[in-house]
């Protein structure tokens, strides 16, 4: 079973997203921001990362690169905090997914 990374623990959204993956048995745990998350991603394989809606998109994205240039392929799931403009870049994240502002029960 793959395992799940999640970014911030300091959110409702994080929080709720890594319950529901415990309750499912989904092996998860949390990154404390995107450095964390790469030094992570250093030393074990994940399947799937979990974005914080905390973070902008922008950096969001950064990330992605940064992961697809570096580490084997990953679903990368952002958790938006905004509306929907920035689903414009969606070219530039294959292998991701979306989510907008819902509750965290229906990003899984």
């Amino acid at each position: 079973m793959s395992r799940v990374l999640v970014i911030g623990s300091e959110n409702e959204i994080s929080r709720a997203i890594a319950g529901v993956l415990s309750a499912a048995d989904f092996p998860n745990e949390y990154s404390a921001g995107h450095a964390d998350t790469l030094q992570r991603l250093r030393l074990r394989s994940f399947g799937i990362v979990v974005t914080s809606p905390v973070s902008t998109f922008e950096e969001d994205l950064a990330l992605l690169e940064e992961m697809q240039s570096s580490f084997p392929p990953t679903l990368f799931l952002l958790c938006l905090n905004g509306g929907g403009a920035e689903l414009s870049a969606w070219p530039r994240c294959q292998g991701s997914a979306f989510y907008g502002r819902q509750p965290a029960s229906q990003c899984l």
